[in-house]
This record gives structure tokens, sequence and C-alpha cells, in this order.
């Protein structure tokens, strides 16, 4: 955080941050030690332990915020698993793939439906340009499902999209 503060940082949001991270950011904030304000975010498959309270995008206060979800489309461009329409041309046998969590695209789909539905924050990993437009067809979907609203989705990297996919952004 001093590091942080030193070179004008004010706040970053923690995409791995557990219950035990949150509760040292708690902790830190009790203290007032906490210097930088965190957006805690959650996996987005598990979305319903932050429903059943109550909880919506931006719950806590001005250091302190969860409400957020992170999910994964595909892997990076290192490993080759990054997703894409055509093949890698330095790994012509493999065009990447789907990260664990969008192999069953249909549970992911249900996951992004009922957590943008309790009014949950989605905020989902993709480099490659499938699995770019996979993500923006489920969202167009969340919003098909659930209505019109002032929500904020969010792809995270968004490093490789096809021309027809930008203005869908």
């Amino acid at each position: 955080m001093r590091y942080a503060n030193e070179n004008g940082v004010t706040s970053v949001q923690d995409m791995s941050a557990s219950p035990d991270i949150l509760r040292a950011y708690q902790q830190l904030l009790a203290d007032g030690e906490l210097t930088v304000r965190v957006y805690g975010a959650q996996p987005l498959s598990r979305w319903e332990r932050l429903a059943a309270p109550g909880i919506t995008a931006g719950f806590g206060g001005d250091m302190l915020r969860i409400g957020v979800l992170k999910g994964f489309a595909d892997g990076s461009l290192g490993s080759t698993t990054a997703l894409f329409f055509e093949p890698y041309l330095d790994a012509p046998e493999t065009s990447g793939l789907p990260s664990d969590e969008m192999v069953d695209r249909a549970a992911m789909l249900d996951d992004m439906v009922g957590a943008d539905a309790a009014g949950l924050q989605l905020a989902v990993h993709a480099i490659g340009d499938k699995a770019n437009a996979t993500v923006l067809d489920m969202f167009a979907e969340v919003e098909r499902r659930n209505g019109a609203r002032d929500r904020r989705l969010r792809i995270e990297h968004a490093q490789h999209l096809r021309a027809e996919d930008i203005a869908r952004f």
C-alpha cells in the first residue's frame, strides 16, 4: 500500500480476494491501516455466497467493497490456451482451449444469469478472439434473460478481437 500511495495509486481491484483475504483487508480498515481503496472479487462459480445474504455490486464502504465476480473463458497466449477461431501460427495443432469453467457453457451462462439477476457485477477473463466473442454472446443472453438495466459487464484483457466484435463492447 505504501508503494501504491507513493505512486499515486488510490484504488485497486483484487481479483482473487478470498474470504480470508477480505478479513485481512477488514482488519486493516478497522486498524486505520488500509490506505488504498480495494474492490475484492469472488469467483463467478461462487456467486450464491454473495447473493444469499443480499450482497450486490459495490457492497461495502469507500475503502473496501465487494460484489464483483471473476470468471474465466480461456487461458493465456504463452501456454497456447487462449481460445481462437483459427489455429496458432506457431502451434498449428491447436486454437487454444476454453477454461475449465467454460467447458460447460450452459452452466457458466446459468451462473452469469443468476449472478446478474442478483445484482452482482460480472468480470470475465478472455484473451482470444473466440473467447471474447463467446463471452459477448453470453453477456447478450444475460441481458436478454434479465432485461435491460444499468449494469457494468466487463471482459478482462480483451486482448484479441474480431473487427465485428469491437462494436459489441
